[in-house]
Protein backbone atom coordinates (compact mmCIF):
# COMPACT_ATOMS: atom_id res chain seq x y z
CA UNK A 1 0.00 0.00 0.00
CA UNK A 2 1.25 3.36 -0.46
CA UNK A 3 0.14 5.83 1.85
CA UNK A 4 -0.47 9.47 0.59
CA UNK A 5 -1.79 12.83 1.67
CA UNK A 6 -3.73 15.21 -0.22
CA UNK A 7 -2.85 19.17 -0.06
CA UNK A 8 -5.30 21.22 -2.24
CA UNK A 9 -7.17 24.40 -0.56
CA UNK A 10 -9.92 23.79 -3.41
CA UNK A 11 -12.51 21.66 -1.42
CA UNK A 12 -14.49 20.06 -5.21
CA UNK A 13 -11.29 19.39 -6.85
CA UNK A 14 -9.69 17.68 -3.21
CA UNK A 15 -13.01 15.71 -2.78
CA UNK A 16 -12.99 14.41 -6.97
CA UNK A 17 -8.85 13.97 -5.99
CA UNK A 18 -10.21 11.75 -3.28
CA UNK A 19 -12.66 9.49 -5.28
CA UNK A 20 -9.73 9.07 -7.73
CA UNK A 21 -6.98 7.31 -5.06
CA UNK A 22 -10.28 5.78 -3.17
CA UNK A 23 -10.96 3.40 -6.71
CA UNK A 24 -7.02 2.45 -6.53
CA UNK A 25 -6.52 -0.33 -4.25
CA UNK A 26 -3.11 0.31 -4.24
CA UNK A 27 -3.37 3.84 -2.55
CA UNK A 28 -4.66 4.55 0.99
CA UNK A 29 -5.26 8.50 2.10
CA UNK A 30 -3.90 9.14 4.99
CA UNK A 31 -4.94 12.91 5.81
CA UNK A 32 -5.56 16.15 3.90
CA UNK A 33 -5.48 19.45 4.17
CA UNK A 34 -6.46 22.56 2.52
CA UNK A 35 -3.51 25.36 3.21
CA UNK A 36 0.51 24.93 3.62
CA UNK A 37 0.65 24.44 7.17
CA UNK A 38 -1.64 21.92 7.69
CA UNK A 39 -0.04 19.99 4.47
CA UNK A 40 3.26 20.21 6.97
CA UNK A 41 1.78 19.26 9.81
CA UNK A 42 0.15 16.52 8.61
CA UNK A 43 3.66 15.22 6.58
CA UNK A 44 5.61 15.67 9.56
CA UNK A 45 3.25 13.59 11.79
CA UNK A 46 2.04 10.95 9.42
CA UNK A 47 5.46 10.53 7.54
CA UNK A 48 3.28 9.04 4.55
CA UNK A 49 5.12 7.84 1.19
CA UNK A 50 4.19 10.48 -0.68
CA UNK A 51 2.41 13.88 -0.83
CA UNK A 52 0.20 15.40 -3.26
CA UNK A 53 0.79 19.86 -2.53
CA UNK A 54 -1.14 22.32 -4.76
CA UNK A 55 1.14 25.12 -5.78
CA UNK A 56 -1.00 28.43 -4.95
CA UNK A 57 -2.35 27.14 -1.40
CA UNK A 58 -2.56 29.89 1.71
CA UNK A 59 0.00 29.39 4.37
CA UNK A 60 2.65 28.09 2.33
CA UNK A 61 2.50 27.44 -1.13
CA UNK A 62 3.31 23.97 -2.31
CA UNK A 63 6.86 24.67 -3.45
CA UNK A 64 7.67 25.84 0.14
CA UNK A 65 6.49 22.57 1.70
CA UNK A 66 8.25 20.19 -0.32
CA UNK A 67 11.44 22.81 0.73
CA UNK A 68 10.93 22.44 4.74
CA UNK A 69 10.13 18.47 3.96
CA UNK A 70 13.17 18.04 2.64
CA UNK A 71 15.13 20.12 4.83
CA UNK A 72 13.27 18.23 7.81
CA UNK A 73 14.89 14.74 6.06
CA UNK A 74 11.39 13.34 5.99
CA UNK A 75 11.45 10.45 4.05
CA UNK A 76 7.75 11.61 2.11
CA UNK A 77 8.68 12.23 -2.12
CA UNK A 78 6.13 15.17 -3.19
CA UNK A 79 4.71 16.08 -5.71
CA UNK A 80 3.52 19.41 -6.78
CA UNK A 81 0.37 19.88 -8.59
CA UNK A 82 -0.25 23.25 -10.14
CA UNK A 83 -1.47 24.80 -12.66
CA UNK A 84 1.52 26.52 -13.55
CA UNK A 85 2.51 25.02 -17.17
CA UNK A 86 5.74 27.50 -17.04
CA UNK A 87 9.60 25.29 -17.41
CA UNK A 88 10.26 27.63 -15.04
CA UNK A 89 8.11 26.30 -12.20
CA UNK A 90 8.86 22.94 -13.22
CA UNK A 91 12.94 23.88 -12.79
CA UNK A 92 11.59 25.38 -9.10
CA UNK A 93 10.12 22.11 -7.85
CA UNK A 94 12.96 20.04 -8.77
CA UNK A 95 15.34 22.12 -7.12
CA UNK A 96 13.52 22.63 -4.22
CA UNK A 97 13.38 18.55 -3.62
CA UNK A 98 9.88 17.32 -5.97
CA UNK A 99 9.75 14.06 -7.31
CA UNK A 100 6.50 14.93 -9.77
CA UNK A 101 5.24 17.43 -11.04
CA UNK A 102 1.68 17.25 -12.35
CA UNK A 103 -0.81 19.93 -14.12
CA UNK A 104 -4.21 20.02 -12.44
CA UNK A 105 -5.83 19.59 -16.19
CA UNK A 106 -4.16 16.18 -16.28
CA UNK A 107 -4.51 15.42 -12.82
CA UNK A 108 -7.40 12.61 -13.35
CA UNK A 109 -5.23 11.04 -16.21
CA UNK A 110 -1.75 11.09 -14.52
CA UNK A 111 -2.29 11.39 -10.61
CA UNK A 112 -2.30 7.85 -9.92
CA UNK A 113 0.56 7.44 -12.96
CA UNK A 114 2.41 9.64 -10.83
CA UNK A 115 2.02 8.67 -7.11
CA UNK A 116 3.45 4.98 -8.37
CA UNK A 117 5.92 6.25 -10.09
CA UNK A 118 7.55 8.64 -7.53
CA UNK A 119 7.22 5.81 -4.94
CA UNK A 120 8.83 3.63 -6.86
CA UNK A 121 11.90 6.35 -6.90
CA UNK A 122 11.57 7.97 -10.37
CA UNK A 123 10.49 11.10 -11.95
CA UNK A 124 7.45 11.99 -13.23
CA UNK A 125 6.69 15.22 -14.69
CA UNK A 126 4.25 14.15 -17.24
CA UNK A 127 4.38 16.72 -20.29
CA UNK A 128 7.57 17.88 -19.15
CA UNK A 129 9.09 14.54 -19.28
CA UNK A 130 10.78 14.59 -22.79
CA UNK A 131 11.30 18.59 -22.42
CA UNK A 132 14.21 19.48 -24.39
CA UNK A 133 14.77 22.77 -21.88
CA UNK A 134 15.71 20.63 -19.06
CA UNK A 135 19.20 20.15 -18.46
CA UNK A 136 20.74 17.11 -17.08
CA UNK A 137 21.13 18.74 -14.01
CA UNK A 138 17.20 19.89 -13.64
CA UNK A 139 16.04 16.12 -14.33
CA UNK A 140 18.53 14.68 -11.61
CA UNK A 141 18.08 17.72 -9.03
CA UNK A 142 20.02 16.89 -6.07
CA UNK A 143 19.14 18.44 -3.12
CA UNK A 144 22.03 20.71 -1.06
CA UNK A 145 21.78 17.56 1.62
CA UNK A 146 22.06 14.88 -1.47
CA UNK A 147 25.17 16.52 -2.97
CA UNK A 148 26.88 16.69 0.09
CA UNK A 149 26.08 12.64 1.02
CA UNK A 150 27.45 12.34 -2.03
CA UNK A 151 30.66 14.54 -1.99
CA UNK A 152 30.98 12.02 1.23
CA UNK A 153 29.92 8.58 -0.55
CA UNK A 154 33.05 9.66 -3.25
CA UNK A 155 35.33 10.38 -0.77
CA UNK A 156 35.15 6.13 0.35
CA UNK A 157 33.54 7.49 4.06
CA UNK A 158 31.23 4.67 5.33
CA UNK A 159 27.26 5.62 6.13
CA UNK A 160 28.48 5.64 9.92
CA UNK A 161 31.40 8.22 8.89
CA UNK A 162 28.55 10.19 7.08
CA UNK A 163 25.79 10.29 9.57
CA UNK A 164 28.38 11.41 12.45
CA UNK A 165 29.66 14.24 9.90
CA UNK A 166 26.59 15.15 9.11
CA UNK A 167 24.75 14.53 12.52
CA UNK A 168 22.00 12.04 10.95
CA UNK A 169 21.23 8.65 11.15
CA UNK A 170 22.45 5.77 9.28
CA UNK A 171 19.19 5.04 7.70
CA UNK A 172 18.72 8.53 6.74
CA UNK A 173 21.92 8.12 4.90
CA UNK A 174 21.12 5.07 3.58
CA UNK A 175 17.80 6.34 2.67
CA UNK A 176 19.63 9.27 0.82
CA UNK A 177 22.11 7.17 -1.12
CA UNK A 178 19.29 5.12 -2.57
CA UNK A 179 17.39 8.16 -3.68
CA UNK A 180 21.00 10.13 -5.48
CA UNK A 181 21.31 6.45 -7.06
CA UNK A 182 17.29 6.38 -8.21
CA UNK A 183 17.67 9.87 -9.61
CA UNK A 184 21.08 9.28 -11.61
CA UNK A 185 19.93 5.79 -12.67
CA UNK A 186 23.01 3.94 -11.26
CA UNK A 187 23.35 0.97 -9.45
CA UNK A 188 26.70 0.34 -7.87
CA UNK A 189 29.33 3.33 -6.62
CA UNK A 190 31.30 2.87 -9.91
CA UNK A 191 28.54 3.91 -11.79
CA UNK A 192 27.62 6.81 -9.53
CA UNK A 193 31.55 8.07 -9.19
CA UNK A 194 31.45 7.91 -13.04
CA UNK A 195 28.13 9.89 -13.02
CA UNK A 196 28.94 12.12 -11.05
CA UNK A 197 32.51 13.06 -12.49
CA UNK A 198 31.09 13.62 -16.36
CA UNK A 199 28.41 15.43 -15.05
CA UNK A 200 30.18 17.20 -12.59
CA UNK A 201 27.20 17.35 -9.45
CA UNK A 202 29.93 17.56 -6.55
Amino acid sequence: MIRVVLADDHRILREGLKLLLAGNAELVLEGEAGDGVEALRLITELRPDVAILDQSMPGLKGIDVIEQVVAAELPTRCILLTMENQISTVRRALQAGAQGYVLKECAYGQLVAAIVAVNDGQRFLGAFDEDPRLSTEDKTALTKREKEVLRAVLSGESSRQIADVLCISVRTVETHRQKIMSKLGVHNSMSLARYAREHNLV
